[in-house]
């Protein structure tokens, strides 16, 4: 028997968030055919052991490269042969191949067998170039503890995002084209887990196509369940919303990216600021909490933008936002603009999450744009407004509902803390 080790990096010192089951890993693990012993290690949650082991695959994130490489190099030196994939390994495969045997450009998935193959007949090659999969595979939970997560029942329905926004790392790696699962297949999914809480949705973005949304909220709703997902304001339309609502939709992440409209047109986000606001009281007054996403630093921001985007958020009760810096991750047209401009000031990829400033602001000051943003989240997420947003939501929505809000919040809180201690 081969044994096969898959990791996850842990980022930095710590993690915060809501950690959910590692699902890139995960999908590597149950295709994995006969003859292989896997086991997964997330270090998000559990401490790695440099165990013996015959193959190890490590997923490689931006700020999680730094460590996928120490993780790489240490068990090259056991002699232990290292396979690199995922979104950094796909943009700068020459820099991963210094920590690595072997590297997969793209989707592991479609090449998943043939490296194990030919790792088994002793001629693994250098590098494999995955396609974007259709028709992925459902993901087996049998290789991690389930107890260790925040979010519990996890299911994805589709890959791609045709929005082509370009500092979005997951569009650039999965593709504009959306590829989905059959319907009967995610439903079947979904009743294995006998959901008790809430399902989260991990697509890039649960709308991308509409005609299958809808075929797949009609299909959620016999089996009564409350769910949450990212998705682009096209849920705002009447039908669509009344079905996502109607089949458990109590939750939504949605990239709003910034309240100013010549920011949305240099990022290709394709939305109007103006009407945000009447989006945002649709689903509002459809019970759903609202994650709003929101990005600093845009070449047409102004100083002012820092105040606007908090008014913004006050005046239309968003639940709940991130606050971030634009972050230009290898990858995605961002990244090429920003070094072909030599706007960079570093490739310490570690600092690329969080409240970390890696550019040359074109408005204001890196610091300026640093300290603005720590002071939002502040205010934001102060102990007087978690109070108020959470009493004003009780007015209207249940205890649970309320209750739900208010631990995002003060999670968020203190992930906060952590974010400003990770700053170099």
């Amino acid at each position: 028997m081969t044994n096969v080790t898959l990791i996850l990096p842990r980022f930095s010192k710590g993690m915060y968030g809501f950690p959910a089951p590692p699902m890139s890993v995960l999908y590597l693990a149950s295709i994995t055919p006969s003859g292989f012993d896997v086991k997964i290690v997330d270090e998000r949650v559990e401490t790695l052991k440099y165990c013996k082991t015959d193959l190890v695959g490590i997923n490689v994130k931006t700020c999680t490269s730094k460590r996928a490489y120490q993780i790489g190099d240490k068990f090259r030196k056991l002699g232990v042969k290292v396979v690199l994939g995922g979104p950094h390994v796909s943009a700068l495969p020459s820099e991963a191949l210094k920590h690595a045997d072997c590297v997969v450009i793209g989707e592991a998935e479609s090449v998943w067998k043939n490296v194990l193959s030919d790792f088994k007949k002793g001629k693994l090659k250098q590098k494999y170039y995955g396609k974007n999969v259709s028709g992925f595979s459902s993901v087996n939970f049998k290789y991690v503890n389930m107890k260790k997560y925040l979010l519990k029942n996890v299911v994805q329905t589709s890959r791609g995002c045709p929005m082509g926004c370009d500092f979005c790392t997951p569009t650039n790696f999965n593709g504009r084209k959306i590829r989905h699962r059959p319907i009967k297949d995610v439903i079947k999914d979904i009743k294995a887990m006998n959901v008790k809480d809430i399902l989260y949705i991990c697509d890039d973005n649960l709308v991308g196509d509409v005609v299958y949304a809808k075929k797949l909220f009609i299909a959620l709703k016999p089996l009564k369940i409350k769910w949450a997902a990212q998705a682009n304001l096209n849920i705002a339309n009447y039908e669509l919303l009344d079905l996502a609502y109607s089949s458990g939709c109590r939750m939504l992440w949605l990239g709003f990216e910034t309240v100013n409209q010549f920011g949305l047109d240099e990022v290709g986000k394709g939305y109007s600021a103006d009407k945000y606001k009447k989006i945002i009281k649709k689903i509002k007054n459809k019970g759903i909490i609202i994650l709003g996403s929101f990005v600093f630093g845009l070449d047409n921001d102004k100083k002012d933008i820092f105040s606007k985007t908090l008014n913004f958020c006050f005046n239309n009760n968003i639940d709940f936002v991130n606050f971030l810096p634009l972050v230009p991750r290898p990858g995605t047209p961002l990244f090429d603009k920003m070094l072909k401009q030599r706007r960079l000031l570093h490739k310490d990829w570690e600092m690329y999450e969080g409240f970390n400033v890696v550019y040359k602001p074109k408005t204001m000051s890196t610091k300026f744009l640093q300290r603005k943003i720590i002071e939002i989240n502040k205010k934001f997420y102060s102990n007087f407004n978690i109070i108020k947003r959470t009493l004003s939501y009780l007015g209207k929505h249940s205890l649970k509902s309320a209750i739900l809000l208010f631990v995002m919040n003060i999670g968020y809180k203190k992930s906060i803390k952590q974010k400003i201690r990770l700053i170099r």
